[in-house]
């Protein structure tokens, strides 16, 4: 059985409430589970993200009073946030698909994504269409019930699944795609400075088509947490 990594320390981490000693600690052994550096920086940003969630719904409270106060509703604010970040992605072409970051996106260019830091779609595969909306579902600005898509990465033990959420283009509301301003990247850099890493921020795209005709494109975002003097 894998060893999992401590989801109360690493939010104490992400909230600053560690001091030196543990800081250096909780990093020391996130260090000899190489894997687990993924989920400290997506850790970060996810709680950007659900800062970002909560200042959209209560823009009479400070960030630093809603975390704080933020109740048992915090328990699932990773979860949420989760999802914020699959449907905060970047759209092209007509469908768009909510991701989470991957490891094992590494880039390459398909054709009909000109221009972009993609991946060549022959390394991944469509486990079904799922239940994809057509366009003319009046599903408002924010559809309740996506239809669901299953991509499939690598065979045997190596296999990885990730089921996400598909809407079309013109259902999403126009702000929601946009990339994180690079002042909040500097600032949760700044944040970690102290911790000899930095957080590393790069959006790619995968490209196929789906069971019926439409073009998918699922926009990866790939979050990294390197040490400085690397």
């Amino acid at each position: 059985m894998k060893p999992e990594i401590d989801e109360l320390r690493l939010q104490r981490l992400v909230d600053g409430m560690l001091d030196a000693r543990e800081r250096h600690e909780f990093l020391a052994v996130v260090d000899r589970h190489p894997a687990w550096w993924r989920e400290v920086g997506l850790a970060f940003v996810e709680e950007l993200i659900w800062r970002d969630a909560l200042a959209a719904r209560q823009p009479d409270q400070s960030i630093d009073a809603r975390v704080k106060h933020g109740g048992n509703d915090r328990s699932s604010g990773r979860r949420v946030a989760r999802t914020i970040i699959a449907l905060a992605a970047s759209i092209v072409l007509t469908t768009v698909v909510g991701i989470r970051v991957g490891h094992w996106w590494a880039g390459r260019s398909p054709a009909g994504v000109a221009g972009s830091n993609a991946v060549d779609p022959r390394t991944w595969n469509l486990d079904g269409s799922g239940n994809v909306l057509s366009p003319h579902d009046p599903q408002g600005d924010m559809p309740e019930n996506p239809g669901l898509l299953r991509l499939v990465y690598g065979d045997g033990p190596s296999r990885e699944s990730l089921e996400v959420p598909v809407f079309e283009e013109s259902q999403l509301p126009s702000g929601l795609w946009a990339e994180p301003p690079v002042l909040d990247i500097e600032r949760i850099n700044r944040e970690l400075a102290a911790t000899g890493y930095r957080l590393d921020w790069q959006t790619e795209y995968l490209g196929g088509d789906l069971h019926d005709g439409r073009q998918l494109v699922v926009p990866v975002r790939s979050v990294s947490l390197r040490y400085r003097g690397q």
